[in-house]
């Protein structure tokens, strides 16, 4: 009966630290969801910037290409608008 005692004391230590770890990790993961949420409501505020920014610099661009004379200087603002797709050697 004794050995079955010591066990059972065993097992409730083992259920206790496995308790502690699980709450443990609960703690994290909410903390991980708080600064998921936090970045994610960063996020939505950031991207009205950037667009309203992409927006300045697309009509800084098209200024820039209907004041130009220079074939090459416009490929060159379509090459940095488009990202690289136009190649200003083969104008």
């Amino acid at each position: 009966m004794k050995k079955y005692k010591n066990q059972k004391k065993a097992l409730k230590k083992q259920l206790n630290i496995i308790e502690r770890q699980l709450a443990d990790h609960e703690s994290q993961l909410a903390d991980h969801e708080t600064r998921l949420s936090r970045a994610e409501d960063g996020i939505s505020r950031i991207i009205p910037v950037i667009a309203r920014i992409q927006g300045y610099q697309k009509q800084e661009i098209l200024q820039k290409i209907t004041a130009s004379n220079d074939i090459r200087e416009i490929a060159k603002l379509l090459e940095n608008a488009q990202g690289g797709v136009f190649n200003v050697k083969s104008l």
